[in-house]
Parts: structure tokens; sequence; C-alpha cells
């Protein structure tokens, strides 16, 4: 404001200067008090035109401070409104933040709780299932003594019997009692294949059940070994199949022997019944 004011009046005696020069060249003229005249309503309207001037722009620099003020108040207003909130959102922060502090201990303490009962209850089924499984062992191991018991009586009975085949009123021979000591050896040999050779008579009766098969050889019969071994379509036996994810493609092995193939001086009299275990 002060430059301005500063300006206009420097521009002011500037223009004086110049005038007095233009003053001092018409002195010597006889109409001196006009062009006195004239030249201060020339200045008159310079200085009216720079007054106008100077008025419209302190009104428009008036203008301009106003707004800006009211834009600081307003601003004012708005950053003592966002301190106001920030305030009350540290005190809500501190505030959320102990109570998530306080439920997180409780949260702690119901896992910690939880951790400790599914450990508690992970020891006591576990304890059972041992129990369980002791007791399940115990009775599998009754079983298995049971078998092998009632096993070594039927093979001792067996042994005791004459394997030999009696021929009938048109000289053929009856091979029935061979059979089923055939069959029996089958069986024999299954349930000892389940069972842990610790069993109490698993050793005994696995001799006896050799002192069988020895037997049949004796008397001409031979039992044929089919187990684990692969199975082709041109074999004379009865064959089950079941699918084996172990197995490749097209393979096909005899896992299980129902009924054995028995031969008699080499000729087939019992054909094979077998399950056949094959790849998808």
């Amino acid at each position: 404001m002060k430059k301005l004011i500063l300006f206009l009046l420097l521009a002011i005696n500037s223009y004086g200067q110049k005038n007095i020069k233009k003053l001092d060249s018409l002195i010597t003229k006889s109409d001196f008090v006009k062009v006195i005249e004239s030249q201060n309503k020339i200045f008159e309207q310079k200085l009216n035109s720079i007054t106008v001037e100077y008025n419209a722009k302190n009104s428009l620099l008036k203008k301009n401070i106003d707004s800006l003020n009211s834009e600081v108040k307003s601003n004012r207003l708005s950053l003592d409104s966002i301190k106001s909130l920030t305030f009350n959102n540290d005190k809500n922060i501190v505030l959320l933040g102990a109570k998530v502090s306080q439920k997180q201990q409780y949260g702690l303490i119901l896992i910690g709780f939880l951790l400790s009962l599914l450990l508690l209850v992970y020891i006591i089924l576990n304890k059972k299932r041992n129990e369980d499984t002791k007791k399940l062992a115990v009775k599998q191991k009754e079983i298995f003594e049971k078998q092998i018991q009632d096993g070594q009586q039927l093979a001792d009975w067996l042994s005791n019997q004459s394997i030999a085949g009696t021929s009938d009123t048109n000289n053929e021979i009856d091979h029935s009692f061979a059979k089923r000591v055939a069959d029996e050896i089958v069986r024999f040999n299954t349930n000892l294949s389940r069972m842990d050779d610790t069993v109490k008579g698993y050793k005994q009766l696995a001799a006896s059940v050799r002192k069988l098969e020895q037997s049949l050889n004796a008397n001409h019969y031979e039992l044929e070994d089919l187990l684990n071994k692969p199975y082709n379509i041109g074999m004379n036996l009865q064959a089950n199949f079941v699918l084996d994810e172990n197995l490749k493609d097209g393979e096909s092995i005899i896992t299980r022997i129902i009924k054995p193939q028995l031969n008699y001086k080499g000729k087939l009299i019992q054909a094979a019944q077998v399950e056949v275990s094959q790849g998808e």
C-alpha cells in the first residue's frame, strides 16, 4: 500500500516537473493565465484518473484481503475441528487399544485353556487307545492261539489218516480225502501268513503242514504253487479279479489261493480257484 502511494507521488512530481518546463516556455506568452488554467485542468484530470484507478485497485485489494481473511478464518476453524477430531480419535484409539489388549489377554488365556484341555483329552484318548490296542492284541493272540490249536488237532488227525486214494467198483481212484488235505493245507498256510511266528504253536503247526504236504507227495499227489505267479488267460483255473492300483496297466498277479490246484501222477484232478489282482 505504501509503495503504491509513493509511486503515485513520484509520478505526480515527474509529471509536475514536465509541466513546469512547459510553463516556463509559455510564460513569455500573453495568454499565460489561460495556459495555467489549461494545465491545471489536465493535471486535475490526470490526478482524478490516477485517484480512480488507485481507489479501484485499493477496493480490489481490500476485497482480496477480506477474502483471504475469511479463508484463513475458515481454515482455522477447520484446523481446530481437525485437531479436536484428532484428539478424540487418539483418545478412542488409546481406549480401543486398551480394550483390544485386554481382549487379547482373555483370548490368550482362553486359547491356553483350550490347548491344555485338548492335550489332556489327547493324553486320555491315547492312553485308552493304547489300552484298547493292548487288549485287542491280547485278544487277537488268544484267537490265533486257538486257531493254531484247532489247526494242530486237525493236522494231527489228517496225518493219522491214509492219504492214498482208494479204488471203487469201477477201479476209479477216490481222491476226495487228498483234495480235502490239499484244501486244509492252503487254509493253514493262509492263516499262518496272517500271524507272527512268535504266536504259541506257530512253528509246530507250520511243521505239521509241511508234513501233510510231504505225505501228499509220497502218495503221488502234487500241489501246484501258483501264489504270486503271473496270471494268463490260458491257465486252467477259476479266477476272481480285483483291481490293484499298485500294479501296472495289463499286469495280473495271483495273490490268493482259494482252492489249490492238485495233480495226481502229473495229471490234473482239481483245478485251482484263485484271486487275481490286476492293474487298471
